[in-house]
Parts: C-alpha cells; sequence; structure tokens
C-alpha cells in the first residue's frame, strides 16, 4: 500500500501537474525538486488497478517514471477533489 499525503506536496505543485495540456516536464521538474521516490513493490499493485497498464508496462518503467506517474495520478486526483488530503494505491 502505498499513500501520499495532500501536504507533503503543496498546492503550487498540484496545480503544476494537473493542468490540461502536456505535464510530463512540470511532472519531471517536481519529483526532481522534490527528491520524490516510489517503491516498484508497494505503488505497482495499485497502478494495476486502474487498468492503464499492464504487469509488462509497468515492469519496463524505470523508477523515475514510476514515481511521476504516481505524482501525476495524486496531482490529479487533489485537483479534483480540494477536500481530499491523501492519496493511495492499494
Amino acid at each position: 500500500m502505498f499513500e501520499l499525503l495532500r501536504e507533503e506536496l503543496g498546492e503550487e505543485c498540484i496545480t503544476d501537474c494537473s493542468h490540461q495540456g502536456e505535464c510530463k516536464y512540470d511532472v519531471q521538474a517536481w519529483r526532481e525538486s522534490l527528491n520524490f521516490k516510489v517503491k516498484r513493490e508497494e505503488v505497482t499493485p495499485g497502478l494495476l488497478g486502474y487498468g492503464a497498464w499492464d504487469e509488462e508496462q509497468l515492469a519496463a518503467k524505470g523508477e523515475e517514471e514510476l514515481a511521476e506517474l504516481v505524482l501525476w495520478l495524486a496531482c490529479g486526483d487533489f485537483q479534483e477533489d480540494p477536500e481530499q488530503d491523501s492519496f493511495y494505491l492499494d
């Protein structure tokens, strides 16, 4: 299980990483700035639950790519729901 709190990111990060259009470079910059890392074994089951990636696709991603994917998803959830305080991947 993986949990990320809104307060760990800050509103500027959430806004920068969840806007319309391409967010790739913003997410990458914030991952570097925050030194944001994830453990593959903690996030893979939850990412598979989205149904957008299969095990092979996730296995092919590097650690930084996985971290950016999680950061992007979390920021999108936080942007959609200002009352949401945490993001979970089971």
